[in-house]
């Protein structure tokens, strides 16, 4: 079974309907795949509907987070991104340009700390974990190149959650 028509069912399997809006909306989110403000979805989305609003575009972010359909992601910006469900991964976010880069949770699985601390979290407070994140901020390659003095490297802003 596709992707999408996992999600379109998830949607009908807990009643909501299945409009024009969500299932392009959906659509560019599965054709784009990337992190997207909902401002930039809502351009993509606006160029092949044009009667689809921002705020439509916004609840409908929300109930498919709601959902598990996407994934709302708090880089410590004044927005959120959001991405459609992919496989499990974390990102490393810069600094300085805003760059998300994402790594799969097999190159930690191999380290096997996560999981480890996962399992230990669990038994120490009797917390049932269901998901995780884990983003990791700092610089990226381009952005140290331009700054040669290592010196001017501070945290641009503080990272609250």
């Amino acid at each position: 079974m596709d992707k999408l028509d996992e999600y379109f069912r998830k949607m009908r399997s807990r009643g909501f309907k299945l409009t024009s809006q969500r299932i392009r909306i959906l659509k560019t989110l599965s054709k784009l795949q990337k992190h997207l403000e909902a401002e930039e979805i809502y351009r993509w989305v606006n160029r092949e509907s044009p009667t689809i609003g921002l705020a439509t575009v916004y609840r409908t972010l929300d109930l498919f987070a709601d959902l598990g359909i996407v994934k709302v992601l708090d880089f410590g910006e004044e927005h959120r991104h959001y991405e459609i469900s992919p496989e499990h991964h974390h990102h490393l976010v810069c600094l300085e340009c805003g760059r998300v880069e994402e790594f799969d949770e097999q190159m930690i699985a191999r380290l096997e700390m996560v999981n480890k601390l996962e399992e230990d979290l669990s038994e120490r407070f009797g917390f049932k974990i269901i998901d995780h994140q884990l983003e990791f901020y700092g610089y990226c390659s381009k952005c140290r190149k331009i700054q040669t003095n290592p010196k001017n490297f501070k945290k641009k802003k503080e990272i609250t959650r």
